[in-house]
């Protein structure tokens, strides 16, 4: 470390008449130490240079290239007086930069997976030697608990193994191929059960059964470090533990400053101590002597702290878990995002436990709606989404729909937990759901005043402005604050509407229907629908078996307690033309050929045009009792009413219209026999000429028919 700047100084001098402090915080002139404020750990090459060191020569001095001695202090050749628990070693500048393992043993028989796992908890790792020097260090590391580990010749794994292929020796954690070997004849044994390895007190290896039961030895990294979450800690750097040495035959957790974890070997149970007044503060109540301190652990208060009193119980938390991931009971790290994601991430199962996404702030009124800080009503926004039309009664005049209603809003005293930050939907529980205050929305034009309620989801719609857990937090979740990230609740329905059918222009109606929704009164004054802000889809089938919908909207204001869905039903033309218009037309023109057949075939013409009028006449009352009955006069009415109108004219017509006569000879008067056997003058004949049928079928009836076309579809156009 330097700064930048200029020191005046006489050479071969400090300008201060005083003493340089390594390693121990002054807080007055030259006293004033505390035990809590001193370094623990190791130092090398003090300097102080009278000028500002450069970049390159820092670099050099950073990669062992040089020395690096400062032209106004350096310990390395000025004598340093040691005060203290204090060991001076002289090393080459080389080792400095030099990797060099420090490893941990764990003195208790566990199968090789056992141990693997109980390593990466530490933030460590199996232990495989480079060389004839770190072996020969494992093993003077691993001597002291030879015996503790039950095996006096081959007592610790080694983190390789050659079950992927024999013979053929893989580091675990890299799977690499190890440079350095230490099997002694007859071993390695080879074989698929013998697929992993030991040292033995003598430093040779030998491969072993994975699931025989060994100690364990771990290589810790110095950068690595554990964090002890639970406490009153008003640093983050006051959690960091390290493991360091051996109490009781086990490792000793000791704390960066006043804090140590060891292991009480009289009372088989861990300690939490303070090492500045050597007390004890918590011990961890575990049933199994051969757990370590990690994870999450209940822990028994012994004197009073942190707000708990004393012979409480409490959870403590250590692992190596950052506050980017959440810590499983087992001590085990996870991402946030496979927090309570339905899927089994931690090996303990512990990521799906508690996974309420709901956290009430202080004095939560479920009955009340959110108010925020400016006493602005509560903005709900709704979003309807009409999934199919279930019918369409064109007799009751009422709609069938399956539907969705949405309703969005932001909850300012509620924050979140375990949202989905990939799908930004987040599932509420029933639980959560029946503890937060929720919109309603009634459905008023409802036939009969029921609705039937399919389904109910609640979700949190977004993931924004997380927060990361404290470093005293042993609940390692994000939070979510309710003001920035909506709430929001889908009712599934299937429903009757009535909807007022205009039948005038009947088959060529366009029938407008609402669905109106309503906030109950009690939301009235403190809630208020925003529709501009939501929207209306139709996910169904657009064209249905009698009419195509069309113009789905929201109809009515913003900022009421009330919004309608409007939407278009467009009866389809094509059906009724064809089965309706097209038949009619039909008939009239049979009754119209009926105009041409031969006067004197009087019953042919009768009987052909009286059977087309009572055709028509049947096909219009079929279709009229498929129709509401009312009272006004449809389109449709006036055209059955007309073409029976021509019909009727047809069948006069043929009354009417005798066969001329010609003159009769004077000599032979016509005479009439009376029934009674009297005989009587015969009346003159009253007939129609056939100029007049001709006048009449070519040109009187087509024109009114004309007429009568031109008008009828103008209005219908027109409409």
């Amino acid at each position: 470390m330097h700064s930048a700047g200029h020191l005046e100084v006489e050479a071969d001098s400090v300008p201060l008449n005083g003493t340089i402090i390594i390693g121990q915080e002054q807080d007055s002139y030259g006293g004033t130490f505390s035990n809590t404020q001193i370094l623990r750990g190791d130092i090398a090459q003090v300097s102080i240079w009278s000028y500002a060191v450069g970049a390159a020569e820092v670099a050099s001095m950073a990669e062992c290239r040089s020395v690096g001695r400062g032209d106004v202090f350096s310990t390395d050749s000025t004598e340093v007086s040691l005060n203290g628990d204090v060991e001076m070693q002289v090393a080459d500048l080389q080792d400095l930069c030099r990797y060099k393992p420090r490893y941990v043993i764990l003195p208790e028989p566990r199968i090789f997976t056992q141990a693997q796992s109980i390593c990466r908890l530490l933030d460590a790792f199996p232990s495989v030697p480079e060389s004839s020097a770190q072996n020969s260090e494992l093993v003077s590391e691993m001597l002291p608990f030879a015996s503790a580990c039950g095996f006096d010749k081959w007592p610790i794994w080694l983190g390789i193994s050659d079950a992927a292929v024999e013979d053929t020796w893989l580091d675990i954690r890299t799977q690499k191929h190890i440079e350095y070997k230490n099997f002694v004849p007859p071993f390695p044994f080879g074989g698929v059960s013998h697929s992993c390895a030991v040292v033995a007190v003598d430093q040779t290896w030998a491969d072993a059964k994975c699931g025989d039961g060994n100690c364990a030895a771990c290589t810790l990294l110095d950068s690595h470090y554990l964090y002890l979450r639970g406490l009153c800690f008003d640093r983050e750097h006051k959690t960091r533990i390290t493991i360091d040495g051996y109490t009781g035959g086990r490792p000793v957790f000791r704390g960066f400053y006043d804090k140590l974890i060891m292991w009480d070997a009289d009372r088989k149970r861990w300690l939490l101590k303070d090492t500045s007044t050597n007390a004890t503060l918590a011990w961890m109540a575990s049933n199994s002597v051969e757990s370590y301190p990690i994870g999450r652990n209940e822990w028994v208060i012994t004197e009073q702290q942190c707000g708990f009193p004393a012979d409480s119980s409490i959870s403590l938390g250590l692992s190596k878990c950052s506050s980017d991931q959440f810590m499983c009971n087992s001590g085990s790290c996870i991402e946030h995002h496979q927090r309570c994601n339905l899927r089994y991430e931690c090996d303990d199962g512990s990521d799906e436990d508690d996974c309420k996404v709901v956290v009430l702030g202080k004095g939560y009124r479920r009955h009340l709606p959110p108010i925020d800080h400016q006493g602005t009503k509560t903005k709900v926004v709704p979003t309807v989404m009409l999934l199919r039309f279930v019918n369409v009664d064109d007799i009751n005049m009422v709609v069938t729909i399956e539907f969705l209603v949405l309703l969005k809003w932001k909850d300012g005293r509620i924050t979140f937990k375990h949202l989905d930050t990939t799908e930004k939907k987040s599932l509420l529980g029933e639980d959560d759901l029946q503890k937060i205050w929720k919109p309603m929305a009634q459905l008023v034009n409802l036939e009969g005043g029921q609705a039937q309620l399919l389904d109910t989801i609640a979700e949190v719609t977004t993931a924004n402005n997380a927060t990361k857990p404290s470093f005293t937090s042993i609940e390692m979740d994000l939070i979510y604050p309710g003001t920035t990230n909506d709430l929001s609740i889908t009712r599934h329905y299937t429903a009757k509407f009535t909807c007022d059918f205009e039948l005038y222009a009947y088959p060529f109606d366009v029938q407008k229907c609402l669905i109106k929704l309503r906030l109950p009164q009690a939301h009235e004054g403190h809630v208020q629908l925003a529709p501009e802000e939501g929207q209306v889809l139709y996910l169904g089938a657009s064209t249905l078996t009698l009419y195509t919908v069309k113009n789905v909207k929201f109809a009515g204001g913003s900022g009421g307690n009330g919004v309608g869905v409007y939407f278009e039903l467009h009866r389809r033309k094509g059906v009724i033309v064809m089965s309706t218009f097209l038949p009619s037309i039909l008939l009239l023109l049979v009754s119209w050929a009926t105009l041409f057949v031969q006067l004197k075939d009087l019953n042919v013409r009768a009987m052909m045009s009286l059977t087309t009028l009572l055709v028509l006449y049947t096909f219009f009352a079929n279709l009229s009792s498929s129709l509401p009955t009312t009272a006004s006069i449809k389109l449709i009415d006036i055209w059955f009413f007309s073409i029976i109108f021509l019909l009727f004219a047809n069948i006069v017509i043929h009354i009417f219209v005798r066969v001329e006569v010609g003159k009769r000879p004077s000599k032979q008067p016509i005479t009439m026999v009376h029934p009674q056997g009297f005989e009587e003058p015969a009346k003159e004949e009253v007939h129609i000429t056939r100029r007049l049928m001709i006048l009449y079928r070519k040109f009187l009836l087509p024109l009114i028919i004309l007429i009568f076309n031109v008008v009828f579809w103008a209005i219908v156009f027109y409409h």
